[in-house]
């Protein structure tokens, strides 16, 4: 196996809030919505938690646009070794990520996290013109 890493976009303009290790969601960045983006069934104040990531490109405080780099899918290793990876969180593989949409009030709560059709919406409108 060859390594490799994906730049991960931010899906929509907003404020870093967080950017760094969280337990075992490894390297995370949480964005909060700017304003509504209705295109993506976001409204201002809402979250999107990106974790697992090999490395964050942003900073707590960072401004972000759509389409911004956020950080790096893949592993830790340097680009085309095949010596393995470092941690990105537990229980997950290489170069996978895991995305979330929480509804205004924080992602530390579960209860704000949006249903399982709500995210895939948001996914498929917010992410699917960034990678295609």
């Amino acid at each position: 196996q060859v390594q490799s890493r994906n730049t991960i976009p931010a899906p929509f303009g907003g404020k870093v809030v967080f950017a760094g290790p969280l337990g075992d969601r490894g390297e995370v960045v949480v964005i909060e919505a700017e304003r509504d983006y209705p295109a993506y069934n976001v409204s201002a104040g809402d979250q999107v938690v990106t974790s697992h990531l090999a490395w964050h490109h942003v900073n707590t405080g960072d401004q972000v646009e759509r389409g911004m780099s956020m950080g790096l899918s893949g592993d830790r290793s340097e680009p085309g070794s095949d010596s393995g990876y470092s941690s990105t969180g537990s229980g997950i593989g290489r170069g996978q990520i895991h995305t979330q949409l929480f509804r205004k009030g924080g992602f530390e709560y579960q209860g704000n996290q949006y249903s399982q059709g709500s995210q895939k919406d948001f996914w498929d409108k917010a992410y699917t013109g960034l990678y295609s």
